[in-house]
Formats: C-alpha cells, sequence, structure tokens
C-alpha cells in the first residue's frame, strides 16, 4: 500500500549534496598508506572539483609557493599533512550530508530508483564540467526528475488530480506525440509534487521540462544539464548511440556549446562507475 497522499504531498524537501564523504574517506584511508597511488587518490577526490580545489588551497596556504595541481600541492604540503587535510573535508562533508525524506524514499525507491541515481550522478558531473554554480541543486534535480513517474504508478488519477489541483487529463498516462513534447504527465505532476513540497525553485522548473529544456520558464541552464543527463543515461543503460531514446531528445543542444565538446556517454559511464562504487562502500541512503 502506498503512503496517503496527503501524508506525501505534506513533506518538505531540502537540496542534497552528493554524499563526498565516503570517497574523501577512502582517499584519506590511501594517503595513510606507505606508497598510496596518487593518480587513483587524485580521481576520488574529482569526484567533487570543489573538495579537490580545497585541497590544493590548503597546500598553498601553508607555503609561500602556489599549486596548479594535486601532484604539486601533495610536494608543498607532505603526504601526512595531506592526509589530514582531507579526513578533515571528509568530516565536513559527512557532517553537512542531508538525506531525503523517509516518505520521498520509500516512494522513489521502485523501478525508476537505478535510473534516478544514475541521472544524479550525472548531472552532477555535467554541472561541474560546465561550471553551474550549484552541484547539489543539479545532483538533486537528477535525483526527484522522474518522481512524477513514480507517484503517477502508485496513486489514482483522479486522487491525485483532485489533490494537486490539476486537470485530470494532466495526471493520466496517456502515450502520445502531444504528451511527450508538452511534457504532461510525469513531468509535469513531478513539478506540481515539488510544489507542494517546497523544493527550490531552481530546481522545480527544470525537472517540469526535462523532456523540453528549452521551454524552462526558470532557470533554462540546469534544464539542459538534466535533459542531457537523461538523455546520456538512457543510451548508456541501452548501449546505444548518444540520442537514439524512446523519449524527445533536443537534438540541437547537442550540438550547442559547451555541451557539443562533452562526451555524454563516457560520463555516464563514469556515473555508473562512481554508483557501483558507492554501492560497494556503504549502501546509499540519500
Amino acid at each position: 500500500m502506498p503512503i496517503p497522499l496527503k501524508e506525501l504531498l505534506a513533506v518538505k524537501v531540502k537540496t542534497i549534496p552528493f554524499p563526498v564523504a565516503p570517497f574523501l574517506k577512502q582517499a584519506a584511508q590511501m594517503l595513510d598508506g606507505p606508497r598510496p597511488d596518487l593518480e587513483a587518490v587524485e580521481e576520488l577526490l574529482s569526484i567533487d572539483k570543489q573538495y579537490l580545489q580545497r585541497v590544493i588551497n590548503a597546500s598553498v596556504a601553508n607555503s609561500n609557493h602556489t599549486a596548479e595541481d594535486f601532484e604539486a600541492a601533495l610536494k608543498l604540503l607532505g603526504q601526512k599533512p595531506m592526509r589530514d587535510v582531507v579526513a578533515e573535508l571528509a568530516e565536513e562533508a559527512q557532517a553537512n550530508a542531508v538525506s531525503l525524506e523517509p516518505k520521498v524514499l520509500e516512494i522513489l525507491k521502485g523501478p525508476y530508483w537505478n535510473h534516478s541515481q544514475l541521472t544524479a550522478i550525472c548531472s552532477h558531473l555535467l554541472a561541474q564540467e560546465t561550471g553551474y554554480p550549484s552541484l547539489p541543486q543539479a545532483y538533486t534535480a537528477g535525483l526527484l526528475h522522474d518522481v512524477g513517474r513514480c507517484i503517477l504508478t502508485e496513486y489514482d488519477y483522479n486522487e491525485l488530480a483532485k489533490a494537486l489541483e490539476l486537470p485530470l487529463l494532466k495526471t493520466q498516462v496517456i502515450e502520445n506525440a502531444e504528451d511527450q513534447v508538452h511534457g504532461y504527465n510525469h513531468s509535469y505532476v513531478g513539478g506540481a509534487v515539488l510544489e507542494e513540497w517546497k523544493a527550490a525553485p531552481a530546481i522545480i522548473g527544470p525537472i517540469k521540462k526535462h523532456h523540453a529544456p528549452r521551454d524552462a520558464d526558470a532557470n533554462q541552464r540546469l534544464a539542459k544539464i538534466l535533459h542531457l543527463a537523461d538523455v546520456a543515461v538512457s543510451c548508456q543503460q541501452a548501449k546505444l548511440p548518444i540520442g537514439i531514446t524512446l523519449f524527445p531528445v533536443d537534438r540541437t543542444l547537442l550540438k550547442e556549446p559547451p555541451f557539443n565538446k562533452m562526451p555524454l556517454l563516457e560520463i555516464a559511464a563514469q556515473a555508473a562507475k562512481i554508483q557501483a562504487s558507492l554501492e560497494e562502500m556503504a549502501p546509499l541512503s540519500i
């Protein structure tokens, strides 16, 4: 039995950061060893380049020299002090971690959960590569982009339409061209539910229009990132060329800077690798 709709709609959702703490802890543990694989350590830190930059900045702060990259920072700071810096950042990341409401997590953990996790990580990586200012927004948008789908599989259309004050048409799953192009049903319902949850407006617009990013009337930049993350993950999972999906793809976006220079399938594969690593470290309880 699904959670009573009234209870579900009373939830409040915060923007959540990518769970980087496990990777920082692993990097600190590796730096504890006598001969750490520095390339592997840098790869772990690079999952969130904001933390990598903070490591580099810490090395510069303790010397009269500059460091352009991790290798130079390590030479300036030394292995043990570097380990202490990374361990401290891991503790900070853990302290700042935010979890999803249990009711939301219960709804999300259905058939679309794996895709949502991958899209969240891919959205985080794309946001990082394109210089989007809020990685937590990108991650949260990816994780929640298909929340409307999850809700539509659990609740009666009439009940949803009444509770959300939406026309019944927009809560029905209608497999036709108009529905796909205009983002009715899951995209529209997802946006309406996020409004009920008092989610950040910066993610609501992109989620409502994640299949038609140029139509987003708010935060079109994140809508584009989210759209491409969804496309990249779908193609990578299906082992198809980029842009071959069961839903509409904004093909002009694939040619638009800076996205035209992004190896989207490789980034989606990296997201899958990161997700697998997270599951090995500890079950993902976002």
